[in-house]
């Protein structure tokens, strides 16, 4: 699975189990949607499969701010954690990866897991990374 979809479906689980709505902010690099001519990921069709709406000026019909079921997010193609989302005044910060989930020499199936669904952080407003 690509790394963009991993970071979009994971955030779209947390704001389905948050429970409330929330604001997050989405860093996925453009080279994991599109190398050259080469698609590597359908971002636009996958928003619009999961009920995402632009709000605002979207540019490559993905970058920008979108909202899905009273929650609001803005996606950038940059660098940083990959998912930003603030819940009762603490950030969840997300690292995601991508790719097959094949053994590997030295990887644990739990650690193989846990490189595709991220890694949590939970911060108050760490300087360089709000």
């Amino acid at each position: 699975m690509p790394e963009a979809e991993v970071t979009l479906r994971l955030v779209f689980w947390l704001f389905d189990h948050i429970g409330q709505p929330c604001d997050a902010k989405i860093a996925i690099d453009g080279a994991h949607v599109r190398i050259k001519d080469k698609c590597i990921f359908r971002i636009v069709r996958f928003l619009k499969f999961h009920s995402c709406c632009p709000d605002g000026e979207v540019r490559d019909g993905w970058k920008g701010k979108h909202t899905r079921n009273g929650s609001c997010f803005e996606i950038k193609a940059g660098h940083g954690f990959d998912i930003q989302v603030k819940v009762a005044g603490s950030w969840i910060k997300v690292e995601c990866k991508g790719g097959p989930l094949k053994p590997r020499k030295g990887k644990s199936p739990n650690a193989i897991l846990s490189e595709a669904i991220g890694q949590v952080v939970g911060a108050r407003d760490v300087p360089g990374f709000g």
